[in-house]
């Protein structure tokens, strides 16, 4: 899907585990256009959606929330394990 110069692909999740009641999904958005930023999501298979920024850090993996995600012009920012989901 586009949205003015961005460009959504291989958008993908896992399933979810029974019981549990978050999920993740991962994607690449490509701006084609201007500088632009990421500051909310929605979709109809959920109550509401977060943006998070995973690390390892010590040894321990760190999910920080994410207000803004900065899309730079004529460049990729990817969803993915371990990073941004």
């Amino acid at each position: 899907p586009r949205g003015g110069g961005l460009q959504i692909e291989r958008p993908w999740s896992r399933p979810t585990a029974p019981g549990v009641s978050v999920g993740v999904g991962y994607m690449v958005i490509t701006n084609g256009g201007k500088a632009d930023a990421l500051v909310a999501a929605s979709t109809p298979a959920a109550e509401r959606v977060e943006i998070h920024f995973s690390r390892m850090d010590g040894g321990v993996m760190r999910m920080r929330r994410m207000e803004r995600v900065e899309l730079p012009a004529g460049q990729a920012v990817k969803f993915e394990p371990g990073g941004l989901h």
